[in-house]
């Protein structure tokens, strides 16, 4: 499966913001847990991979997944509220 989400603010030299997040590239991951929030993951390859996400900014540009994934909420994105939200 093809992944492209985008969540990310990208850096605005007008306005002098620059947004933090880990810019993660060509990388495979085989049965991890993956933290998504405040990283932009590009061309990279998932394989029976959980993700984590806490409420942050993330984003996915020409991933792949292959397998089975689960996605694992916690902090902020967990709890009962959270999911009423969704």
């Amino acid at each position: 499966m093809r992944l492209n989400i985008e969540c990310i603010d990208w850096p605005d030299q007008k306005k002098h913001y620059q947004p933090e997040f880990s810019l993660v590239e060509g990388q495979i991951f085989e049965t991890k847990r993956v933290h998504v929030d405040n990283h932009q993951y590009g061309n990279c390859r998932f394989v029976n991979c959980t993700f984590v996400y806490s409420g942050g900014p993330f984003g996915f540009h020409e991933c792949e997944v292959e397998g089975d994934f689960y996605i694992a909420l916690t902090g902020a994105a967990g709890g009962q509220h959270a999911l009423e939200n969704i």
